[in-house]
């Protein structure tokens, strides 16, 4: 069995995974990067979608595969079992997390696809290239008028 390690929810100090050697409940940390340098899957079973998108979108930038609610993926560009895997029940999380552990091309595969909505949808790059067109189009108009007084 892998070891896990969870953070951010004061829950789960109080919770029976605390009693689990392979577990360790941090609580809130500042700086998150140290564990996701050492995660393998981020399994994000929200069921309030405040900030969320954040935390989830960060794991698909750090290329680590994610597991996360319906929830947890709301208002995020991603496809389920392509960039994402989506679950409900305690069984489905442990179902996916073995998978993406003894599946290497599938965990590849769900790490690619979320990379590439990463680039696609929420790169500096292509999120301002419709604000660069639009000023390049108006650029254009002023040239023009410009030209016409001339």
């Amino acid at each position: 069995m892998p070891n896990f390690t969870l953070q951010e929810c004061p829950l789960l100090k109080r919770s029976r995974l605390c009693l689990l050697k392979q577990v360790i409940v941090t609580g809130y940390v500042d700086d998150i990067m140290p564990y996701f340098d050492q995660a393998s899957v981020f399994v994000a079973p929200f069921r309030i979608a405040r900030g969320v998108q954040n935390k989830v979108l960060q794991a698909f930038a750090c290329g680590i595969p994610v597991i996360a609610s319906p929830m947890g993926a709301e208002g995020i560009r991603c496809e389920n079992n392509q960039s994402i895997l989506l679950a409900d029940t305690g069984e489905e999380y442990i179902a996916h997390i073995t998978d993406l552990i003894n599946d290497p091309e599938r965990r590849k595969s769900i790490i690619d696809n979320a990379l590439s909505n990463i680039h696609q949808f929420y790169a500096w790059e292509s999120v301002l290239e419709p604000l660069n067109n639009m000023l390049l189009d108006e650029s254009d108009i002023i040239q023009r008028k410009s030209n016409q007084t001339l």
